[in-house]
């Protein structure tokens, strides 16, 4: 294949050149030497671009980024280094970056020219949204200043892969800590081992001496003293993901919205030392995190949430996924399998959409097992709803009125059997979700 391809603009050029050698040896005009001058640099470019296109290959590059939260700014830096002593120009650069992000800085194509034995530098920024991105390589095309000759398209540098995590609001943890303790959420207090005085219950010949009450043994009764030990709960945090999680604006779809949700909720867990994990299904994807206490399981989960690739684990199918999350006995089984004999408490976070729809249904079984289940329902069409003037947002809510009765009725069947479900509307923040659901 040819490194080095030739373009209209050279055959031009040669006609020109030709036509000005022809026109001096009929004798019309002397411009042969015109002539020849416009071939010979035909020639020399053609020379040029095969030497800078072979210098353009084997350029170092290096990519780099700064920036790993929501809503900030990710910076993105690649730097090429001509390693020979030949100049690079002019290079038409373009970066490959998935269309579910979007520039804040920079544009995604320029121009450059890179000096002999220098270096240059692009640079991009992204407004940051929850999830592994991968950006990069660089597409990289040389063509000589005159615009004769165009080399094959070149891939430079690294793939970067960016995880982006959810913000979770310090706000929004401060006041969970000071509210009261929630239920099923909070850790427990039982009798046991510990340093706490409890209660006073009657001696039993299996207790010790040292716990024995003697201002009750001074009335004539014979009672001893417990202590209290706290247990903690274990969250199970479920979140299904399809196709509609990525309606409404960037930033502002439902999936960042739950990402939000799911990480302040995680974050206040971790605070009151209980155990957490997260599982999260989608059409081509069903990962899991192990239970883990305190700031361990909390970091498991946002590591988790950084990693959900848009393409691979949203839109792409899976059989194997389907297979368990449509049969009702194999999901049950499946979570059971992965928590421990302990009371466990779900929250689910789901869209509501056909694809999502059976998941909540198919983890109700596990209310034999003790386990505690909380739905949160998003509506996707309503994301986006609030940039709309009101005549418009009036129009939209008539033609969504449908899709919004049918998660009312959707919403009611689960609580019949005994779900806690709750439909979750754009604009509801995490404190709000978290008080609806636990009464904070």
């Amino acid at each position: 294949m040819e490194v080095v391809n030739a373009t209209r603009r050279l055959l031009a050029l040669i006609l020109v050149g030709g036509l000005f050698v022809a026109f001096d040896i009929v004798g019309t005009a002397r411009t042969g030497v015109l002539g020849l001058s416009l071939i010979i640099l035909a020639i020399a470019s053609r020379v040029y671009v095969t030497l800078a296109q072979g210098a353009l290959a084997t350029c170092s590059v290096r990519g780099s980024y700064k920036g790993r939260v929501e809503g900030g700014d990710v910076d993105v830096e690649y730097e090429l280094c001509n390693n020979s002593i030949i100049p690079i120009a002019v290079v038409e650069l373009s970066l490959n970056y998935p269309q579910y992000l979007k520039l804040s800085k920079g544009s995604r194509g320029g121009l450059i020219a890179i000096p002999p034995r220098g270096c240059v530098g692009y640079r991009v920024s992204f407004k940051g949204r929850v999830g592994l991105h991968r950006i990069g390589p660089l597409r990289a095309v040389l063509r000589d200043p005159l615009g004769l000759y165009r080399g094959v398209e070149l891939s430079l540098g690294p793939v970067l892969e960016v995880r982006i995590r959810p913000f979770a609001s310090e706000r929004v943890l401060r006041a969970l800590l000071q509210a009261s303790r929630a239920s099923g959420i909070s850790r427990s207090r039982r009798p046991g081992e510990g340093v706490e005085f409890y209660s006073v219950r009657d001696y039993r010949p299996e207790d010790e001496l040292r716990r024995v009450y003697w201002k009750a043994l001074a009335r004539g009764k014979l009672a001893v003293k417990e202590f209290e030990s706290e247990i903690s709960t274990y969250v199970l945090f479920v979140l299904a993901l399809d196709e509609t999680m990525l309606y409404g604006p960037y930033l502002e779809t439902p999936l960042e919205h739950a990402s939000r949700i799911l990480a302040s909720i995680a974050e206040y867990v971790s605070r009151r030392g209980d155990y957490t994990a997260i599982l999260t299904i989608g059409p081509g994807i069903l990962a899991r995190t192990e239970f883990k206490r305190g700031r361990r399981g909390y970091m498991n989960i946002i590591e988790l949430l950084s990693s959900i690739n848009y393409e691979d684990h949203i839109l792409r199918g899976s059989h194997e996924v389907k297979a368990i999350v449509g049969d009702k006995m194999k999901m049950a089984k499946y979570v059971k399998a992965m928590c421990p004999r302990e009371r466990i408490n779900v929250i689910a976070v789901t869209s509501a959409s056909e694809t999502t729809s059976s998941l909540i249904k198919n983890l109700s079984p596990l209310r034999s097992l003790g386990f505690s289940i909380n739905a949160l329902i998003l509506i996707p069409q309503l994301y986006g709803l609030h940039r709309f003037n009101p005549f418009e947002r009036a129009v939209y809510r008539l033609k969504v009125h449908s899709d919004v009765k049918r998660v009312h009725a959707y919403i009611k069947e689960l609580r019949s059997h005994g779900v806690n479900a709750i439909m979750v509307t754009p604009w509801e923040t995490p404190s709000k979700v978290i008080a609806r659901i636990y009464g904070v």
